[in-house]
């Protein structure tokens, strides 16, 4: 029998368990079955229907049919005929016993006790009181486990404990709330994840223990803060576990070792920024290791070369040299000269070619002004801050631009010019450019 003719069979001849059954094999016909034949909740059909595109429909049939019973005793006052179908379609089974009868039932507990939270409320609001069958419920649901316990039974229960255990949070916050201390089950369950141990270790146990270290050494964040916060010194299993990542490495020598070790240090220079980290504030000084990580990286090659080697060598030139901003930096604070290698270096970038030639070279420079040239912007700059006068060249290239051909004109030439002047016909800046010329002639009349 499969399950269409489970469920037709049943549809003639009423429910059974074995049809029911069949007909859970597919969600189309466990969904008819609990519609049209059951007409009611079933723990089967519910389950079948669990995460299936039926699973909201049945949920809606059910409450449907209870909430028209629930109102019409609202209106009407309590009865058996309602009662017995709010408890047949669960959901409205704790509001009728809540808010209808006014307290508890066996029939409203057992239609509430179908679903954990209806169960949780049913305990907290109903029956006021703690109870197995109402408890047993719950603990299908972790939050609820530990609510229960909380507000319900206001104190540890071997059930609840047990059931909370499931998941590493609620394991430390049963501890934490409801036993009010350590327990072997709830450390175990909370040790499954890093963070909780930690947090177990030093708010429950408030000291240090092998089964929380072992846990948070996992990770190397809480392999850290557990060494820092929880054994408060340093430990081979903890250190070994911070240097899987480079900044708990460096963190971990800095604050917990407080010196320099070859493990840290090797486990530092993963990352140019980390190794730079660990010469500047552990090791205190310049090493060829923590140098060459910190010349992958064009930035960190530079403050290496500032702040450690405290002046100019050849590798951290050359790192910095792989990008123009460094580059300038470099040649600027730590060179403190102009040179061939770094002026090259700025050239894919006008912006730190013109600070270069600003305040490097202090001067003009041919090549420099030909890249300079590239855009009217800094070929406007160029001509103002550091030739200090116009060029055929700076003109010709501000005059691909109207506004900066109109500030060369009236900073930099301080004149009319034919080339400026056409660049800017038929712009918004040939009347600026004419008022210009206007105000000169002007000064010169008088």
């Amino acid at each position: 029998m499969n399950p269409k003719e489970a469920y037709e069979y049943a549809l003639k001849n009423g429910p059974d368990e074995n049809t029911r059954k069949i007909a859970c094999e597919d969600p189309e016909y466990a969904y008819l079955y609990g519609v049209e034949i059951d007409k009611s909740f079933h723990e089967d059909i519910d389950n079948t229907l669990f995460n299936t595109e039926y699973e909201e429909k049945y949920i809606e049939f059910l409450m449907d049919q209870s909430k028209k019973a629930y109102e019409y005793a609202l209106k009407n006052g309590p009865d058996e005929q309602t009662r017995n179908i709010v408890c047949r379609y669960i959901y409205y089974a704790y509001e009728y016993a809540k808010n209808i009868d006014k307290g508890p039932r066996a029939d409203t507990r057992k239609a509430a006790c179908k679903r954990s939270y209806l169960a949780y409320w049913y305990a907290l609001d109903v029956d006021k009181c703690p109870r197995e069958d109402t408890r047993e419920a719950v603990c299908k649901e972790l939050y609820l486990a530990y609510s229960y316990a909380k507000n319900v039974d206001k104190g540890p229960n071997r059930d609840t404990r047990k059931a909370a255990c499931e998941d590493s949070y609620y394991a430390y916050v049963y501890a934490k709330d409801i036993d009010k201390g350590p327990k072997k089950e709830t450390r175990k369950a909370a040790c499954q994840n890093p963070y909780y141990a930690y947090l177990y270790a030093i708010e429950i146990d408030k000291c240090s223990k092998e089964d929380t270290r072992e846990a948070v050494c996992k990770s190397p964040e809480y392999a850290y803060f557990y060494a820092k916060n929880v054994d408060k010194g340093p430990r081979k299993n903890t250190r070994e576990a911070a240097c899987q990542d480079s900044y708990y490495a460096y963190e971990y020598a800095k604050s917990i070792d407080r010196c320099p070790r070859e493990d840290t240090r090797e486990a530092a220079c993963k990352s140019p920024y980390i190794a730079y980290l660990y010469a500047k504030d552990v090791d205190m000084c310049s090493r060829n290791d923590t140098r060459r990580i910190a010349c992958k990286s064009a930035e960190y090659a530079y403050y290496y070369a500032k702040y450690i080697d405290q002046g100019p060598r050849e590798s951290t030139r050359q790192a910095a040299c792989k990008n123009p901003e460094h580059a300038y930096k470099y040649a600027l604070n730590i060179d403190k000269c102009a040179r061939k290698d770094t002026r090259e270096a700025v050239y894919e970038d006008l912006y730190f070619v013109y600070l270069y030639a600003l305040d490097i070279d202090k001067g003009p420079e041919d090549v420099m002004r030909k890249y300079i040239c590239k855009d009217p912007k800094y070929a406007y700059k160029y001509a103002l801050h550091i030739n200090k006068k116009a060029r055929g060249d700076t003109r010709k290239a501000v005059c691909k631009n109207p506004e900066y051909a109109y500030y060369y004109a009236r900073d930099v030439d301080k004149d009319y010019h034919k080339d400026t002047y056409k660049a800017i016909l038929d712009t918004k800046y040939e009347k600026r450019y004419n008022k210009f010329l206007n105000s000169k002639m002007k000064e010169e009349i008088i």
